[in-house]
């Protein structure tokens, strides 16, 4: 499996619910840009809680890295832009 350097991006695209808790309340969110590529948001006690943009057109900005095959992003600063 090929090596990624982490690096700090600016991701555009919609949050998604990705984990859901035993009374299915969303527990866990990615945002997919309009390449279809999944960014899960990493754990950052602390910083942005992304839930609240469930579902609405964001722009984020943080350090991807990635772990067994998937691309995870540490949100330092978000953007809201649209709702849908």
């Amino acid at each position: 499996m090929q090596q990624y350097e982490p690096k700090t991006m600016t991701i555009r695209g919609i949050v998604s619910p990705v984990a859901w808790d035993s009374l299915d309340r969303v527990c866990g969110v990615c945002v997919i840009n309009n390449a279809d590529e999944v960014f899960y948001i990493d754990d950052n006690p602390g910083g942005v809680d992304m839930i609240e943009y469930l579902k609405r057109s964001v722009c984020v900005t943080g350090l991807v890295t990635w772990r067994s095959g998937r691309r995870y992003i540490k949100v330092d600063n978000v953007l809201g832009l649209k709702e849908l």
